[in-house]
């Protein structure tokens, strides 16, 4: 029988074009990264994504729907994007949370994993389409 497999959910938030992102400082240098992480024992996509977004920067999701889910390492991660959301943006033990223009995100400087830059440009289609 296969282990089961792992969940993650991030969140997306966009404001006046941009994507909030988290600035991580990792082993391997620094890294963008978006408010997002593993599910925990019994949590479902949507569950992680709020506390994730919470625990990371500070907000609660108000309003949010799915638009892409893949294979991420070896586990299957779900992206929402916030249309709506409430409370103090902040920084914490993970990085420091910044707005960013998402077409820098898909440069080489940014570093963004390869699940990332699929994400976003699976987020400009639904954007524009």
């Amino acid at each position: 029988m296969a282990p089961p497999i792992e969940r993650a959910s991030v969140a997306v938030l966009l404001d006046r074009g941009r994507v909030l992102v988290q600035i991580r400082n990792k082993d391997k240098g620094i890294r963008v990264g978006l408010p997002g992480g593993r599910a925990d024992p019994g949590e479902n996509a949507v569950q992680t994504m709020c506390r994730e977004l919470y625990e990371e920067a500070g907000l609660v999701a108000d309003e949010w729907a799915p638009f892409f889910a893949g294979p991420d390492g070896n586990k299957l991660t779900t992206a929402f994007l916030v249309t709506r959301w409430h409370g103090q943006l902040r920084n914490s033990t993970e990085g420091v949370m910044a707005w960013a223009d998402p077409e820098v995100l898909l440069g080489e400087m940014a570093r963004f994993r390869d699940w990332n830059i699929r994400m976003m440009r699976a987020l400009r289609s639904t954007l524009s389409g």
